[in-house]
């Protein structure tokens, strides 16, 4: 025997529910560690100024999202290139006697180079992350030990190397922006489900699965799915008196049959070769439900629809889609 309709749409709803609060956690848990690593709501701050040394300790800390200021930028031998195509320059900007080497997208790096001072860099303060901007932090710092004098120290050069880089190229505020959108898009619609599903299961007769039916026909409804009188059964469809169950692990669909104005089968095609011939129910209400069944099971179904609903429409015709619309207009109407 069945259990109670409501008993099981309960269930489902609060596995639902459950499924949607993990996924919550999920993707809070995955924001925090992110954001400790991205520091995403740096973002929303003011740029940190960076006029010295010691701006770029403090700016380590508040923001990396940074305007760097100088007197001095000294070009280098060393350009970015993405399929064979240079779009970026390496620069030495100096702050305080030390290099910090910056990546500028070409065309910025060209009116920098060609203009006079004092320069304000935007860019995000980081560790270059993609292989050639870091083969070329590393080449410009060979390229100093190469040219040193002798009474310079190897010591002395690496030193003058600021370990921090600043990306002007794609250090861009956009991909956190992004990022805070689309995690509060999901966090938010996962909360959402969560409350909505958890809600609904002690609200059942709320839920949109019952939405078309009267507190009278829900009793019906429940003695029927309950029982064990079934004009069709199988794993997705079960056919009683006076509704059909759609079923799937997550939900139950019930549809009164005397809603039903349109029934009709549906060729799924791809590549030019039908693949799936569902037949397709529509009600008074404007829904469309699917029915996955074989073709004797199409058969039961039909003669049970029209044994307690001879109105129907069968088949899809023009013809029928204008009634199916006419009477969709006037059930409006009234």
């Amino acid at each position: 025997m069945e259990k109670n309709l409501e008993h099981t749409l309960k269930k489902k709803n609060q596995w639902k529910g459950i499924i949607s609060l993990i996924l919550c956690i999920l993707l809070i848990t995955l924001f925090i560690m992110q954001n400790e690593d991205q520091r995403f709501f740096d973002v929303l701050k003011p740029r940190c100024i960076i006029n010295s040394y010691e701006d770029i300790q403090k700016c380590k800390k508040e923001n990396h999202y940074v305007t760097v200021n100088t007197d001095t930028v000294y070009t280098t031998n060393y350009v970015y290139e993405e399929n064979g195509i240079t779009t970026a320059y390496f620069v030495d900007v100096d702050i305080d006697g030390m290099s910090l080497i910056t990546i500028v997208g070409k065309k910025e790096a060209e009116t920098t180079l060609n203009g006079d001072g004092p320069y304000h860099i935007n860019g995000k303060l980081e560790k270059f992350q993609d292989q050639g901007m870091i083969d070329g932090y590393y080449g410009i710092i060979e390229d100093y030990l190469d040219s040193a004098d002798e009474e310079i120290s190897e010591n002395d050069i690496l030193n003058t190397v600021l370990p921090i880089q600043l990306n002007n190229y794609t250090g861009h505020r956009s991909s956190e922006f992004l990022a805070i959108f689309l995690y509060t898009i999901l966090i938010g619609g996962s909360a959402y489900f969560t409350f909505k599903y958890f809600y609904l299961s002690k609200n059942i007769r709320k839920s949109k699965n019952l939405k078309y039916l009267t507190d009278q026909e829900i009793e019906k409804a429940n003695q029927e799915y309950q029982g064990s009188k079934f004009t069709l059964k199988n794993k997705s469809v079960k056919v009683t008196d006076h509704f059909i169950f759609q079923t799937s692990a997550t939900n139950i669909q019930v549809i009164k049959i005397e809603d039903i104005i349109w029934i009709y089968e549906r060729s799924i095609r791809q590549y030019g070769f039908e693949i799936n011939r569902p037949l397709i129910v529509t009600s008074i209400h404007k829904k469309e439900y699917v029915l996955p069944l074989d073709q004797l099971g199409k058969e039961k179904l039909l003669d049970t629809i029209l044994d307690k609903n001879n109105d129907v429409l069968v088949g899809y015709t023009i013809e029928n889609r204008k009634e199916y619309k006419k009477r969709i207009t006037q059930k409006k109407a009234l």
